[in-house]
């Protein structure tokens, strides 16, 4: 895997992803950067021991001083101006890890068999999208590292940790609940935590040139910003990789500070991208939604046309294969002038979109999106056109 996956000048990024990719970047640099600071630290004190009474050696030490200390505050500058949390919507672990693993297994079965270890019903505050993609490159990673190893073991656990079993793992903090997503090599479910450090602490001491470092800090940032942690196994990452999540109410029947407010209305969600279904099937029904899925344009008519009046609303991605969603939209026009339809994509801008809209599509969703801005958009349309 190299570092550079991700590539700012593709002009189909949106200006939110860049900012997204280049904040979860810069905000792991700056952790790691601390962490070896102090390092630093450590030995010069140890240095100044075995040089007394050695004018010169001293006077090399204390610009050596200086130096370590302005690094470590201009790494705790850059991350005190950066945003420590954002705003997440409440996620169900369980559906999140399932759309990853099934996307992975689809498009590398053959190089990686990966075995999902389904857990309780946990749940995380985080950014649907962002979260499944850095499972995702993990994965990946792990698996090119570990060929021959059999496959990876991917699930979810919550743990009790106190400040002492945080700090013997190199993280700070008041003790606590977490849920914890581990992607480890092999068919493990028996893992110790002990096992494990603070990839800050690690990344800094890595000296093997084929580690990603750029994506380990990328990975390392977003677990920040989500108010967790990122930790390596201590025999090398390859060995395994462990995401550590704050503990939050289950709150069921809310997203993002939206409580329930579906009343039994069916949406028919298209999308080929299958990762993200799984999250949002979710995130619609636990708000009362009735949800069917459809993989492209063709299929999605289909189902339409031969569900007359049993759909309330369409969530339609602009980019598919065998039929897109201009070519569908018209078909749906033909079939019912006032079929409902919320355009959505990650490739295409809602100026782009906007002959589909002015033919009556009700809005546009870019993605990545929030899951809360996709539960208003859907209610706001549903409430207007007087299906409520």
């Amino acid at each position: 895997m190299s570092d550079n996956l991700f590539d700012f000048l593709d002009a189909t990024l949106s200006d939110t992803e860049k900012f997204q990719e280049l904040l979860g970047i810069v905000t792991g640099y700056s952790l790691v950067m601390n962490r070896s600071a102090n390092r630093l630290q450590a030995y010069h004190d140890l240095l100044v021991d075995d040089v007394f009474a050695n004018a010169q050696a001293e006077a090399h030490l204390q610009k050596a001083s200086g130096i370590i200390t302005q690094l470590r505050d201009n790494s705790r500058r850059l991350a005190q101006t950066l945003p420590t949390r954002m705003g997440y919507d409440r996620l169900a672990l369980n559906p999140l890890l399932e759309g990853v693993v099934s996307r992975f297994s689809k498009i590398m079965a053959e190089s990686c068999a990966i075995k999902l270890r389904k857990s309780e019903a946990l749940y995380l505050s985080g950014d649907a999208f962002q979260l499944q993609q850095v499972f995702y490159e993990v994965i990946h990673w792990l698996c090119q590292r570990n060929a021959s190893c059999g496959g990876l073991s991917v699930g979810g656990m919550e743990l009790s940790l106190t400040e002492k079993e945080l700090g013997m793992i190199r993280l700070e903090g008041q003790g606590g609940v977490f849920s914890i997503v581990s992607i480890v090599p092999g068919d493990e479910s028996d893992i110790s935590l002990g096992d494990y450090q603070s990839a800050a602490e690690i990344l800094g001491q890595q000296s093997d040139s084929s580690l990603p470092l750029l994506r380990f800090m990328y990975w390392l940032g977003v677990m920040h910003l989500h108010g967790g942690n990122l930790l390596v196994n201590q025999n090398g990452p390859d060995h395994g990789v462990m995401f550590l999540f704050p503990e939050i109410e289950n709150g069921e029947g809310e997203i993002g500070g939206i409580k329930s407010c579906g009343h039994g209305e069916t949406i028919l969600l298209v999308d080929d991208e299958e990762m993200i279904w799984d999250v949002i099937s979710d995130m619609l029904d636990t708000l009362g939604y009735k949800i069917i899925l459809a993989e492209n344009g063709r299929e999605a008519v289909e189902i339409y046309q031969n569900n007359p009046g049993e759909i309330d609303l369409i969530l339609l991605d602009m980019i598919m294969p065998e039929m897109n969603a201009r070519e569908a939209f018209f078909l749906l026009k033909k079939i019912d002038p006032e079929v409902k339809v919320l355009l959505s994509s990650g490739y295409v801008s809602e100026e782009d979109a906007q002959d589909v809209l002015n033919a009556g599509a009700l809005g546009f969703l870019r993605k990545p999106y929030r899951m809360a801005d996709l539960a208003s958009k859907i209610r706001g349309i549903l409430d207007d056109t007087g299906k409520s």
